[in-house]
């Protein structure tokens, strides 16, 4: 008896009560696979007068980002589909495997290198994002909002797969040019809301401003808007205002690392040249119409293409600009700095500064303003010489007031958020009429300058600035000649800078070839089918002007790193070079054709010329 009984207790029982919760279906969590074979929920209305894209527009669109390396686009479109966790969750009968569907598959081609801000290099140990992961929708489904979805029609959520986001060098040129060529041709509509993998990482401000010039909505995580939260919360992402995570439609697109060396998606045959200059100056002018450009002032004049200078009877005034060819002129010049950086830094960067601000040009490049033809005009040479004289004597004395008001009036300068002594500049956010003009100081636009620049530079203002806030440094640049500065992020500031101005990057010891050649260089050299900023370099082959970065020293990190880190110190005599170049090119881009031509804007800091 006891052997029965308990038979029926270990093993009948058990059984009996397997049976009742398999045959119940009340004790079911969610709807039974019954449901998976009904048709799909209704789709959620757009709750204003609103009109989104429609998937044919979608379709239509993402067919452009076609990636002929892979034969497949880097853009793929979903319907009736939901966010969940970083997941996402397919709908539709075909998807779904017990009605003889299949899941979607999207592939990133393992070309999507994510890095951890503040852990370690972007290239050594780095992640290489995994495939999305797409599921098809249960019966187990724990949220109510995936169990009984609403597709929105109404937002088109669009999440992206980016490489390298916290450096504002390569999501410019991976994300924000493509997409400013895609708007161009019809490939991207801004009323897509834009979503980031981030792997739970927070979006570095810089992404947030690059990425909302081309959408309505602000930018989130896919952590953010996958969250399971109420969908009474607000949410800025969607059209509805609303956290909804369910989209009749919604689109993948993957920005490889290599993106800048496969552009041939928007095929180069139609004459389409990375636009990198057109895309940045669109840019800088939709943030002026905002209002959103910092200006800069009060000790700045106001922005116009040149350092273009008329004095006054050598008394230290300035007049009005007359236009170019007028009156001498002023390089202004501006240093990246990296203060307290590991790596790639200007070991004598004052002592730069303070040779930039006495700098002359060479007698052959000082061509005194007015002088016309054979002999020219005895009386506007005079005026030259005379204005040139009272510049000296200007810049000798030591209260001049006149030369600290011209430009920034100090060596050092820093954005004002961070306060203290170094911030004398007022910054003023408010208003449209701060940020840079679209005329020159002779009423003409700033297209006209490719013609007749005629400037004479008879010296430079120079200062040192970390480059931190976009826009200012964008509102800066539109101010500056030359910007200088050692291979890296902060140098990709020089797209914003005006036509005919020049960038010279430092490359540290051994850092040479292929690898730095396709970042600033090739950005500034073919973009828009011509040259619009003009780029120079050095290269640091002296080994007493190299000193090892901080990976090097301690001897971790992959050591093809170390050469491009390497700290670097800048031989004037060089730049003294450099800055002739310049001053004779005049922001002329022929001028500079035949210069680089001759190689004479490439030169190793021993003064021999590059073999590459």
């Amino acid at each position: 008896m006891q052997g029965a009984s308990r038979f029926v207790t270990r093993v009948l029982f058990p059984l009996h009560i397997l049976i009742l919760a398999v045959c119940n279906t009340n004790l079911a969590e969610t709807p039974t696979q019954d449901t998976l074979e009904h048709a799909l929920p209704t789709t959620r209305e757009c709750p204003t007068e609103y009109k989104g894209p429609t998937k044919e527009d979608v379709r239509r669109q993402f067919a452009r980002w076609f990636d002929h390396r892979t034969q497949t686009s880097y853009c793929e479109m979903l319907s009736h589909v939901c966010i969940d966790q970083d997941r996402l969750v397919v709908y539709k009968p075909e998807h779904l495997p017990i009605l003889g569907g299949k899941v979607p598959w999207y592939s990133l081609y393992k070309g999507v290198a994510h890095d951890f801000q503040g852990v370690s290099d972007a290239l050594h140990q780095q992640a290489l994002l995994p495939d999305p992961m797409i599921r098809p929708r249960t019966t187990r489904e724990q949220t109510h909002d995936l169990a009984h979805p609403e597709f929105s029609n109404c937002t088109v959520p669009v999440i992206f797969y980016l490489s390298y986001m916290f450096n504002v060098h390569e999501i410019f040129e991976k994300m924000f040019v493509p997409l400013w060529v895609a708007t161009q041709r019809d490939a991207w509509d801004p009323r897509y809301s834009i979503i980031f993998q981030s792997l739970g990482q927070s979006l570095p401000s810089n992404l947030k401003l690059l990425s909302s010039f081309h959408t309505h909505q602000p930018p989130v995580t896919l952590s953010e808007a996958s969250a399971r939260l109420s969908n009474n919360l607000s949410a800025k992402f969607t059209i509805e205002g609303r956290h909804h995570r369910c989209f009749q439609t919604l689109g993948l697109c993957r920005f490889e690392q290599h993106w800048h060396w496969t552009t041939s998606w928007w095929d180069l045959r139609d004459g389409w040249e990375q636009p990198n200059w057109k895309a940045a100056k669109a840019f800088v002018d939709l943030y002026e119409r905002r209002g959103m450009l910092p200006k800069i002032g009060p000790s700045l004049p106001k922005p116009i293409n040149s350092a273009e200078l008329e004095l006054k009877s050598g008394k230290g005034q300035h007049g009005k600009n007359k236009g170019w060819g007028s009156s001498p002129s002023l390089l202004r010049v501006v240093l990246a700095r990296r203060p307290g950086s590991p790596r790639r830094s200007i070991l004598n960067s004052e002592e730069v500064i303070r040779w930039c601000n006495a700098w002359r040009p060479s007698k052959e490049n000082v061509k005194v303003a007015g002088v016309k033809g054979n002999g020219g005009d005895k009386g506007a040479l005079k005026g030259g010489q005379n204005a040139m004289s009272a510049y000296r004597s200007g810049l000798r004395a030591k209260n001049s007031t006149w030369l600290s008001q011209w430009w920034w009036g100090q060596n050092l300068w820093s954005p004002a958020s961070r306060g203290g002594a170094e911030s004398q500049v007022l910054l003023h956010r408010n208003g449209t009429e701060g940020g840079p003009s679209s005329t020159d100081s002779s009423g003409r636009s700033r297209e006209s300058r490719w013609e007749g620049l005629k400037g004479t530079y008879i010296g430079a203002q120079c200062v040192a600035y970390d480059f931190e806030d976009l826009l200012l440094s964008a509102s800066l640049m539109q101010q500056t000649d030359v910007l200088i500065g050692v291979h890296g992020a902060a140098m990709v500031n020089a797209i914003f800078m005006s036509r005919g101005a020049s960038a010279i990057e430092i490359r540290p010891l051994g850092f040479v070839g292929f690898w730095p050649n396709h970042y600033l260089r090739r950005m500034l050299t073919i973009t828009d089918q011509n040259q619009s900023v003009f780029w120079y370099g050095i290269n640091v082959v002296n080994g007493s002007n190299s000193a090892p970065g901080k990976q090097e020293v301690d001897g971790v990190g992959a050591d093809y790193l170390w050469k491009r880190d390497r700290h670097v110190r800048v031989e004037t005599s060089i730049l003294q070079r450099l800055f002739d170049e310049i001053a004779g090119v005049r922001g002329d881009p022929r001028a500079y054709a035949r210069v680089a031509a001759t190689s004479r804007h490439y030169l190793n800091d021993d003064g021999t010329t590059p073999e590459e």
